[in-house]
């Protein structure tokens, strides 16, 4: 009888050029951080929290199982959230984008899309969350 392993592997199609890539999500992420306009914001943390997306080519570790072939999603999530914790920007849009770079930074990082919501925004209005979405593709 062949092991369960072995079919698998022999069902894999070919990843060929024109395949899609691979997906590693990490979402929920939440970090205390002090982002905003106001002083306020500025100076008492307050919850921030990102959804991040990275395509990258997956095949290699479709095969091998091995971490070093892929994305290591839990040295990623820290690395977030030690930027976040650490720097200061005004606006929700600065911070992605300093979240999207910092990902794309790994060369086998195709495209990144970074949500970063912030929930308790002082709006004065009923509102849940406020929440600004990044998208970077690498060029070329």
């Amino acid at each position: 009888m062949t092991e369960p392993s072995t079919l698998a592997e022999e069902s894999l199609p070919a990843r060929t050029s024109t395949s899609p890539p691979g997906t590693v999500e990490i979402l929920g992420l939440r970090v205390l951080a002090r982002h905003g306009v106001l002083a306020e914001e500025q100076t008492r943390p307050q919850p921030f929290v990102l959804d991040i997306r990275m395509d990258l080519d997956t095949s290699a570790a479709e095969w091998s199982d091995d971490l070093d072939d892929t994305i290591d999603y839990v040295s990623v999530a820290g690395h977030v959230a030690s930027l976040v914790e650490r720097e200061r920007w005004q606006l929700l849009e600065r911070l992605a984008g300093r979240v999207c770079d910092e990902i794309l930074a790994d060369e086998r990082i195709l495209q990144v899309v970074v949500r970063v919501a912030k929930p308790k925004v002082p709006l004065g209005l009923d509102a849940e969350t406020v929440a600004v979405t990044v998208t970077r593709r690498r060029e070329g």
